[in-house]
């Protein structure tokens, strides 16, 4: 009978074990979820994960952003992160083109199948504005799906919820290294009052004495008359 009770108390808390573990609400995050930055400048955004108190044993993380407004720059690991994951294989896929980065984020130890509640930050994704506008940043995610974005708990079970994934909107504002266009007119030329000078001050003496000869000679020459 006592043999049967321990059973019965085994069964229960695996039980209660499985009901917590569903009615998680286990997320990733991004910090910050606002900002603005001229185009050419970049910004980072840190991305984290919250297990809800869930073990877990391994995450993939799967970002989309708008690839006409922004350009991956880098994606760098966190030194203490939220779970600890096996930096050696650290490699993230950046899609620039599509607007696509893809991280899977295997346990440190893969022999600890037992898992531990993460959270906290994993990795920081810096960002390049390429146009002004508003660009979004969100995590690809389906419910029921193990293609995307997934936070496996230590029962291999995906306990995202896509709903409770954080998302970011980022503006794009035009940068100093922008080309604006600019009209520049002629300036009209103010007329002047003063009369156009024909000849030096020299010249105007030289006409005046031959003008007083001129006249002089023409009074003598009406005399003799």
């Amino acid at each position: 009978m006592k043999k049967v009770l321990n059973i019965l108390i085994l069964i229960a808390l695996m039980a209660a074990g499985n009901v917590g573990a569903a009615g998680a609400v286990a997320k990733f995050t991004l910090s910050p979820t606002t900002g603005s930055t001229p185009v050419g400048s970049t910004f980072k955004v840190t991305v984290g994960v919250d297990s809800d108190s869930v073990p877990i044993i391994s995450a993939d993380v799967v970002i989309d952003f708008n690839a006409t407004k922004l350009e991956a720059v880098s994606v760098e690991p966190i030194s203490n992160p939220g779970f600890v994951y096996d930096s050696n294989n650290f490699v993230p896929l950046i899609h620039n083109d599509t607007g696509k980065i893809e991280i899977t984020l295997p346990p440190s130890d893969p022999s600890a199948l037992a898992g531990v509640a993460a959270k906290g930050d994993l990795f920081t994704i810096t960002f390049k504005g390429k146009t002004t506008g508003t660009a979004a940043v969100n995590f690809n995610c389906l419910a029921d799906s193990v293609k995307e974005s997934n936070i496996i708990s230590s029962e291999a079970v995906d306990i995202v919820s896509c709903a409770a994934n954080q998302s970011g909107s980022y503006e794009i504002t035009a940068g100093s290294g922008e080309t604006t266009t600019t009209t520049s007119s002629t300036p009209t030329p103010t007329p002047s009052s003063e009369l156009p000078r024909t000849g030096g001050a020299e010249n105007t003496v030289i006409l005046s004495v031959l003008g007083l000869a001129v006249l002089t000679m023409g009074k003598y020459i009406i005399g003799l008359k």
